[in-house]
């Protein structure tokens, strides 16, 4: 297929200044988008069965949030990602055509728009999350957008700044991120020639352009670091990528990019009849990638078509099978959960796919969000994301916007572990009340592994769960801390065949922070070995402190320097056993 732009000429990274190719026929997406539906914020028990006129079967609309809610402007939706804080709640991110929206979506049927981020206008946003962090990108420019996702249980999301690196690039078309080691990439950018990029997230503020994999242009990749076979270890990039914008010579490539300066391609593989390469994702297993062409059923009048390619030996995949539900639409971004695949697919919406037998996938779960017509046609379903602990799908609708559903049989083996209320205090005499919500999905708990590990200035404290006036709520009675301190703790539960959950997810690495008390007395300074008791090793402490000139032990009144006052203070604070 003729590219209707021309190709840029392979560029180094280093040459920043570069024009990306364009990702694909634009002009068309433009055209086909029809006017957005404005309304009122739509919740599950609002008139309408399974949403605003949603046909669906084994998926529950449980609320939509208009374009005209976020108050940016947009008439049109984009991505959408998610972030779950430490304390369990979940948030979506949502892509538009004026920026993002931070949506609160913990309970899915009432959501709550925390902020509403400005963006360069463009069709094209994509955004990921690392960390606490989301980071966007937009075609239309602005470089990378860093908003501040770590006070969003108080409500707050803010954009920290757009960021550019102070180097010439600015636009991107996607936005990558590596879930195994938290590496952050983007591709079909301004430079590097549209290829694979990574950026450095040392700062995590500033996410700084260091390498590409410069060959051809890259519409979207699957970046992991493999845990098994010959590759293990090894971080590794399935790229859907072509010459000439993506165009020609579309396929897949397969590149190993543990060496950033230095990325190596392992394999190419084509097929026949292709369109576009457009986006891939891979099995739980990594065994097998699921490959959406975005064009090849406006080119060739088939089905929706998804190819499976096994990637067991990643220097010699193949195609291994196709499936299609047999509607006649255009198949966009998807993603697998355990043995299911979530695919949104333009005008007939969210597909579920049982891929628990890639080579014979079956569709078990629908929901039309563009329910005028199943035309080939850019409008509909764009993205999804299928990676809530709650099993709840955030759906980002061009026309739509923001569309929350959950599927009506639990998709997801686990147990789901939220603290929906997170103190800011404790007191610092014990006593205070957790309450952890703990949700069986598929899979039985083990009352007597629910436990807090808590450290309130006095060491870990394991404290047991007891069952809550209500089913799934689990209390906790608060240990005694020092005041004036940080409290940190986590939760802990297992299944009943000792599968381990723990909240926060990474705890205890991470951990759940809260103030010890308020209008503490001041700490006793005469105490200086911090035992708890006054004796003649805290004055030969406060000597040795004094003599070296250390403010840290010896600065008694917090001048800044080291005096007789100190010394007067000292001797006042342990004459008078401030213990």
């Amino acid at each position: 297929m003729i590219n209707p732009r021309t190709a840029v000429p392979a560029l180094a990274l280093a040459i920043l200044t570069a024009p990306g190719s364009a990702h694909d026929e634009d002009w068309r997406k433009l055209a086909d988008a029809t006017p957005p539906v404005e309304g009122p914020i739509w919740r599950l028990g609002d008139p309408g069965v399974r949403g605003p006129e949603f046909p669906a079967s084994g998926i529950t609309c449980m609320s939509v949030l208009p374009l005209n809610t976020f108050g940016l402007g947009s008439t049109k939706g984009n991505d959408c990602w998610g972030y779950v804080s430490k304390t369990g709640r979940e948030y979506a991110i949502f892509g538009q055509e004026k920026g993002f929206g931070v949506v609160e979506v913990t309970d899915p049927a009432n959501p709550i728009i925390l902020a509403s981020i400005p963006g360069p206008t463009s069709l094209w946003h994509d955004v990921k999350v690392v960390g606490d962090y989301a980071y966007g990108v937009s075609q239309g420019g602005a470089g990378t957008q860093v908003i501040d996702l770590s006070r969003a249980d108080e409500g707050i999301a803010t954009l920290v700044h757009n960021w550019t690196d102070n180097t010439a690039w600015n636009a991107a078309h996607n936005i990558i991120c590596n879930e195994d080691n938290g590496h952050l990439y983007v591709c079909g950018a301004n430079f590097g020639n549209g290829g694979l990029a990574w950026l450095d997230l040392a700062d995590p503020l500033r996410p700084s352009p260091q390498a590409a994999w410069a060959d051809m242009y890259v519409h979207d990749a699957c970046v992991v670091t493999m845990d098994s076979g010959a590759f293990a270890g090894r971080e590794i990039a399935f790229c859907a990528s072509g010459l000439g914008g993506g165009w020609n010579d579309t396929g897949l490539r397969i590149v190993d990019f543990t060496d950033k300066l230095n990325p190596v391609v392992i394999a190419t593989e084509f097929w026949s009849g292709a369109g576009y390469s457009h986006q891939v994702w891979l099995s739980e297993d990594r065994q097998y990638l699921f490959l959406g062409d975005e064009y090849d059923e406006i080119e060739r009048g088939h089905s929706t078509r998804t190819r499976v390619f096994d990637i067991s030996d990643l220097t010699n995949p193949f195609l291994a099978a196709t499936f299609t539900n047999g509607l006649g639409v255009i198949d966009h971004n998807q993603y697998v959960v355990g043995d299911y695949l979530f695919q949104a697919n333009y005008t007939s919406g969210l597909r579920i796919f049982d891929v628990s037998n890639p080579l014979n996938a079956s569709e078990v779960a629908w929901i039309d969000t563009f329910p005028t017509s199943d035309i080939r046609a850019f409008n509909g379903a764009w993205s999804n994301y299928p990676f809530f602990p709650s099993g709840n799908v955030l759906i980002s609708d061009m026309a739509r916007g923001l569309v929350v559903v959950r599927p009506d049989a639990d998709l997801q083996d686990r147990l789901r572990l939220v603290l929906p209320d997170a103190p800011a205090t404790v007191s610092p005499d014990g006593g205070d009340v957790l309450l952890l919500t703990i949700d069986e999905m598929n899979v039985t708990l083990d009352p007597s592994s629910v436990e807090l590990v808590y450290d309130g200035g006095l060491g870990d404290t394991v404290v047991a769960g007891e069952p809550g006036k209500e089913a799934g709520v689990w209390e906790f009675a608060v240990p005694a801390g020092v005041c004036g301190g940080t409290a940190s703790y986590h939760f802990r539960a297992a299944t009943a065949l000792g599968e381990a959950y723990t909240l926060p997810a990474d705890s205890p690495a991470q951990a759940i922070t809260a103030a010890v008390g308020e209008d503490c007395p001041p700490a006793c300074f005469a105490d200086i070995d911090g035992n708890g008791d006054l004796n003649i090793d805290d004055v030969d402490a406060f000597v040795a402190g004094f003599v070296a000139a250390d403010l840290g032990v010896a600065d008694c009144d917090g001048s800044g320097g080291l005096n007789i006052d100190d010394v007067d203070c000292f001797v006042a604070s342990f004459v008078g056993g401030c213990l």
